[in-house]
């Protein structure tokens, strides 16, 4: 009788385990045409391809997302906690195509990009990124060899030419020098970046070592490139890295690191390798930092953060809920264009959805924060770590490089690691 009743009861947690059970592991297909939805259409190496050629970026994205369509309509990709999640997300969408509904800027450019980006390019991340949380593995691979080719592509242009723009100083990876990605550039190699910080710092022995080389080498063209958000964003995501391992392995990994590379350094210099004014004259992020204390930096950044938070406070009603979708530029008196935004998405969300918009992105940042910290330093697979620190990389980039027009893309990596992680708890 026992026995009737012990067969009974495994054959029933089977059944109740078997649909989890290929949530996690199969399908890498359709986790790597979610990934390339989001990411090859901003990729840095294709962007000036697609131009030359006439090929709309949105084309490309429908061409990688149409296969997901198929395999949401014929498989269980909602769960309780993923639809948890969603709602979080879906909330903050809705305010803010409220404020949009009654925007002083409705119709003109800048309003219609934000519009692009917020009610459909966000929830087509959401979406892609809900189908390539079901193979996470795939997933991480997909997106280090995404940001890999970048590093490739721009190793290759630095040995034979054609990555310098001689009007800005900037290089990244655009054949046009009137149209610089040097943003996107940067911000692909820390792709690759956080995975070789993980494995610095997750990894033992000759692969800690082998991490720790890549990440050097990836910080040092990224120094070249010129961009200084993907360099400060790489360091947060390190930081938070570091919160998930033990302090001796730290300590190990520094015993490693720091002779290995001054070793290295006084070989380079005294082999007449490398010298000082040359690594001065190649990592031109450092006079991109420079220019900040000496307040002269083109960019603007210190001048639309304090517009932004100017907006936000102007009004009793502006502080509440906002000045409306795209008004920003009607604010600060310059062209409704695509390019005048705060390029911060949380002081853009304050300026146009008000307090309430900031207090709907608050659960997510919280979220974020939890799942992460949650992870085991002896238990937890790399790949979670990975996915965890590519969304602090993501949305610490985007508070100086992007705005609701781009949102779509930190959305993606928090969403991605989100969902993942729930997937680990069912």
């Amino acid at each position: 009788m026992s026995t009737a009743i012990s067969e009974t009861s495994l054959t029933h947690l089977q059944a109740r385990t078997r649909p989890l059970q290929r949530l996690r592991g199969d399908h890498p297909f359709f986790a790597f045409f979610a990934c390339a939805a989001i990411l090859l259409p901003a990729h840095p190496s294709l962007q000036s391809y697609f131009l030359t050629h006439g090929v709309p970026s949105p084309l490309v994205s429908a061409a990688f997302s149409l296969p997901l369509l198929y395999f949401s309509l014929t498989r269980r990709t909602l769960t309780r906690q993923s639809l948890s999640i969603l709602f979080l997300f879906v909330v903050f969408i809705c305010w803010m195509f409220a404020r949009a509904i009654f925007s002083p800027a409705f119709g003109e450019p800048n309003f219609l990009a934000s519009i692009r980006g917020t009610m459909i390019l966000v929830p087509l991340s959401l979406f892609c990124a809900l189908i390539a949380a079901r193979n996470p593995e795939c997933a991480a691979k997909t997106i280090f060899v995404v940001g890999f080719i970048a590093i490739a592509h721009f190793s290759a242009l630095t040995l034979f030419g054609g990555t310098s723009s001689e009007l800005t100083g900037f290089r990244s990876l655009a054949a046009d020098t009137d149209k610089q990605n040097y943003q996107s550039t940067s911000f692909y190699f820390g792709l690759a970046g956080v995975v070789m910080m993980c494995i610095a710092l997750r990894q033992r022995g000759m692969r800690s070592l082998l991490g720790l080389l890549g990440t050097f080498f990836t910080v040092a063209l990224m120094g070249t490139v010129g961009a200084r958000a993907a360099l400060v964003a790489l360091t947060i995501s390190t930081f938070a890295i570091i919160a998930t391992s033990h302090f001796g392995r730290l300590v190990r990994i520094l015993t490693l690191a720091v002779p290995t590379f001054v070793l290295l350094g006084i070989v380079a210099w005294t082999s007449g390798i490398i010298d000082l004014e040359t690594v001065r004259r190649q990592l031109v992020v450092i006079d991109r930092f420079v220019v900040l204390i000496e307040d002269d930096d083109s960019s603007q950044r210190v001048r639309l953060f304090a517009s932004a938070i100017a907006m936000w406070l102007d009004s009793p009603t502006n502080f509440l809920v906002g000045g409306g979708l795209g008004a920003f530029p009607q604010f600060i008196g310059e062209s409704a264009d695509e390019g005048w935004y705060p390029h911060n998405f949380i002081l853009e969300s304050l300026a146009e959805g008000g307090l309430v918009a900031g207090l709907l992105l608050a659960p997510i940042g919280l979220r974020l924060l939890i799942e992460f910290f949650k992870l085991k330093s002896n238990t937890s697979d790399i790949v979670n770590i990975y996915l965890g620190a590519l969304a602090f990389y993501a949305v610490a980039a985007y508070q100086v490089m992007g705005g609701l027009q781009t949102l779509w893309i930190p959305t993606f990596f928090v969403a991605l690691f989100l969902f993942s992680n729930s997937h680990n708890k069912a």
